[in-house]
């Protein structure tokens, strides 16, 4: 069975409309703590109408191992040098 492409954005979009809470409680908890490390990869994104790529950035972020919180955030933009959990 083939899927449309419109079809599978539409249910990762829905996907990350409902997530967000989690997201923002995840942020929350990871800005009380007192150390935090983080780390980018970079990953080619698609541009919307286009079949192209740009460059997009996933932040990894991790507390220390006695609390052992972690969070995964995209940043879209071409540039980033700080991280935007701050």
């Amino acid at each position: 069975m083939e899927i449309p492409r419109s079809t599978l954005a539409e249910c990762i979009g829905i996907c990350g409309v409902r997530l967000q809470p989690l997201i923002d409680a995840l942020r929350e908890a990871l800005l009380t703590e007192p150390i935090l490390h983080a780390d980018k990869t970079l990953v080619p994104m698609l541009v919307p109408g286009k079949k192209e790529t740009q460059k997009a950035y996933l932040w990894a972020y991790a507390t220390t191992l006695r609390v052992a919180t972690t969070g995964y955030l995209p940043d879209h933009c071409e540039a980033a040098s700080v991280p935007p959990i701050s």
